[in-house]
C-alpha cells in the first residue's frame, strides 16, 4: 500500500514539476547524472531540525539526525528531483550565500544554513545561510535563496523525509 501511495505522489509531483518547469527557462542538462544528492540542514539558536538527507541515483534514501533511517523511493523520484534542479539551473546558482555576499546585505544571527551537494562527475556544493536578506524589504530574500529553499523542501517531500523531521527540542 505504501509503494502505491509513493507512486501516486510521484506521478502528481512529476506533473507539478513539469508545470512549474514550464515557467522556468529551460537549460541543457548536465553531461552526467549525479551519483547522489545530499541536503544538510544545520543548527540554529532555536529548535530547528538538524539532519543530513542523502538520495542516491538508484533511489536509496538515508536520513541522519543522530539516528539513521533508510528507505527507497522509485527512480522516478530521483528523475523528478533532477528535472526540477535542471529546470532551475541549479549549477548556475551561487555556491555561497552568507554574510558578506552580494545576496546578503542584511542578516540575522540565529538562523540555520541549508547545504545542497550534487556528487558525481560534475559536483556542485551550495551553502546558504537562511538568515540572509537582500535589504529590499522586510525579510526579503534573493531569487537564488528562494530556489534553494524550494529545492530543499521538494527533496524532503519527494523522499518522504518529512515523516522523520522534527524540531531539535523533541529529539
Amino acid at each position: 500500500m505504501r509503494n502505491l501511495h509513493v507512486v501516486g505522489v510521484v506521478i502528481v509531483l512529476v506533473g507539478c514539476a513539469a508545470r512549474a518547469a514550464s515557467d522556468i527557462p529551460q537549460v541543457a542538462a548536465p553531461n552526467s547524472r549525479p551519483d547522489s544528492i545530499v541536503l544538510r540542514r544545520t543548527p540554529c539558536l532555536g529548535t530547528c531540525p538538524v539532519y543530513r538527507l542523502r538520495l542516491s541515483s538508484t533511489g536509496q534514501v538515508a536520513f541522519n539526525d543522530g539516528d539513521v533511517k533508510t528507505d527507497t523511493v522509485p527512480v522516478a523520484v530521483v528523475d523528478a528531483l533532477l528535472a526540477y534542479a535542471n529546470a532551475m539551473d541549479i549549477r548556475s546558482l551561487p555556491d555561497t550565500i552568507d554574510h558578506g555576499s552580494g545576496h546578503c546585505r542584511d542578516y540575522a544571527t540565529d538562523h540555520p544554513s541549508i547545504e545542497v551537494s550534487l556528487f558525481g562527475a560534475e559536483p556542485k556544493h551550495m551553502h546558504y545561510y537562511t538568515g540572509c536578506y537582500t535589504g529590499a524589504g522586510f525579510h526579503a530574500v534573493s531569487n537564488p535563496m528562494h530556489a534553494v529553499k524550494a529545492f530543499a523542501a521538494r527533496m524532503d517531500t519527494l523522499t518522504g523525509a518529512t515523516r522523520w523531521i522534527r524540531p531539535a527540542s523533541r529529539r
